[in-house]
């Protein structure tokens, strides 16, 4: 039945200090209000942490709920792989994508499939809303503009607040019919995460495959993710590293799919920052001075510096 289609959900792991968010993770999914379920786990070139999930989650039946797999990545050719063998490894109608470190709210699932029932034969792919989920216990986070969420791997300022077709979403919280991949093909390996080498591209690369062969990618603010987010990840000098990767990574992409920069949601995102942020900004200062204003000003005019940056280096070092 079309309201009951199988969805597996692709996780991929590589870490043993990520064995809670694990646990926290597959506890989430074994809480969803959808049944028709595979989980699959990919561990990307750690046999210890393998063997313990094996043993600890599989073998003692640890979520009695869930239909698990796991499978080892022996070779450590990064994210795009693993997902990869992840498509190959699934049986579900729905393939489902979400990273080690999230919490999926209970309807997750259950949303993911609602949306693609609306037209399934013409929605390709489907994004949901990705919410900070702050680790420390104070405020030291929360001056953190949201309009650089998108760095943490969260909504941010263009982000939709109701469901509609859009030019990509998250790859944390990301859904794609199987029978899509035999249209678009599998993640493009030269892109995403490769142990220490950070250059991305990956999703945006696939979401625009979809969306070029005329299938739709919707947007559903129901379908939740949280996402664990710890005071390291926006301290200035990762931010500047993901930044200056983060433009590498357009550069890169723009290279290898033509990915029209002057139509994207990048151009319109920069637009928001000149003619809303900045001028925002820049009058509170002025009304009323304050260190977290000018931190905010600072902080995303030196990511927008970083990115610009790592951009021209690919472009120049080719």
């Amino acid at each position: 039945m079309e309201d009951n289609r199988r969805v597996s959900i692709i996780i991929s792991t590589y870490s043993k200090g990520r064995y809670d968010d694990l646990i926290d993770l597959l506890g989430r999914i074994n809480s969803q209000t959808y049944d028709n379920m595979e989980t699959i786990i990919i561990v990307d070139n750690n046999k210890m942490l393998y063997d313990i999930i094996v043993e600890n989650i599989v073998k003692n039946k640890m979520f009695e709920r869930l239909d698990i797999k796991v499978v080892i990545n022996t070779t450590n050719v990064g994210l795009s792989y693993n997902r990869n063998i992840g498509i190959n490894n699934s049986t579900g109608d729905i393939i489902a994508f979400i990273d080690d470190d999230a919490i999926p709210d209970y309807g997750w699932i259950e949303n993911i499939v609602r949306t693609f029932n609306i037209n399934y034969k013409e929605i390709g792919a489907i994004s949901g809303y990705m919410s900070p989920l702050w680790r420390e216990n104070d405020n030291s986070m929360h001056w953190f503009p949201k309009e650089l969420f998108w760095m943490v791997g969260c909504s941010y300022v263009m982000t939709p607040d109701h469901q509609c077709e859009v030019e990509r979403g998250f790859g944390s919280n990301m859904a794609i019919k199987k029978d899509t991949f035999d249209k678009v093909g599998l993640f493009n390996e030269e892109l995403g995460v490769k142990g220490n080498k950070w250059v991305g591209g990956e999703d945006t690369d696939m979401y625009l495959r979809i969306k070029n062969s005329g299938m739709k990618i919707m947007f559903t603010p129901d379908a939740i993710v949280f996402h664990k987010i710890h005071k390291s990840k926006i301290g200035i000098i990762n931010l500047i590293k993901r930044a200056f990767n983060g433009g590498f990574s357009v550069a890169m992409m723009k290279s290898i799919c033509k990915y029209e920069i002057k139509i994207s949601t990048e151009n319109d995102y920069f637009k928001k920052l000149l003619f809303e942020f900045y001028p925002s900004k820049i009058k509170n200062l002025i009304i009323r001075p304050s260190k977290l204003v000018s931190k905010q000003l600072f902080t995303v005019s030196v990511v927008i510096l970083s990115e610009g940056l790592g951009y021209l280096w690919y472009k120049f070092s080719r």
